[in-house]
């Protein structure tokens, strides 16, 4: 019985020095884990993680001009209709063309993925004494605008005026056109810019 209460009194005096040394042993291991946890993230690390993304929404080019030569439109048509019949009246060769085809120059504006208007400013001279300009607003269809290959369909209407003095209507119709990458040509179609043309054509 004296042993067991020799014991007790031992253990009750060496208690709070045990305490203490357990305190210091764990106190490097609590403050490792105190700085651990309050570590800053460094920046550079964080924009590692985080990836260069593009943004969603890019910038759609929908303005464009166009540049193009047209062959047998329809001043070239009158034109060799009035030489016919002049040459066959008066018994004499019928004159050669001072310039086969047309040249037109195209505005366009991309209105929706599928719409498309803008003008179209035709220079044709059939003849040296005679020079036509025509005017016309145009709508075209798209139907693959963002792809490669783009066929269309567009319909002209305006007023064409000869450097002779006189104006008419106007009218182009393309049944069936082709876009290539920049290169552009109609398959069907017929009016002032020819029974085929074909030119090149600049987005911005």
């Amino acid at each position: 019985m004296r042993k067991i209460f020799l014991l007790l009194i031992s253990l009750a005096l060496f208690a709070p020095v045990l305490a203490q040394e357990t305190n210091w042993e764990a106190s490097p291991i609590s403050g490792e884990t105190s700085n651990q946890g309050t570590a800053e993230i460094d920046p550079a690390d964080d924009l590692q993680q985080k990836p260069f993304t593009r943004p969603d929404k890019v910038p759609q080019k929908k303005h464009n001009i166009s540049v193009e030569y047209g062959f047998l439109n329809f001043t070239d048509f009158i034109w060799a209709l009035g030489t016919g019949i002049g040459s066959a009246i008066s018994h004499e060769e019928p004159e050669d063309a001072f310039f086969y085809g047309d040249i037109s120059i195209n505005y366009g504006y991309e209105v929706s993925k599928m719409f498309e208007t803008g003008v179209i400013v035709n220079f044709a001279m059939p003849d040296n004494d005679i020079a036509f300009f025509t005017l016309m607003p145009r709508a075209k269809l798209n139907f693959n605008v963002d792809g490669y290959v783009n066929p269309y369909m567009e319909l002209d209407a305006g007023i064409i005026v000869a450097t002779t003095g006189g104006a008419m209507p106007m009218l182009h119709s393309t049944v069936f056109g082709l876009e290539i990458g920049s290169f552009y040509i109609q398959i069907a179609g017929w009016g002032q810019r020819g029974l085929w043309y074909a030119g090149f054509k600049h987005k911005f």
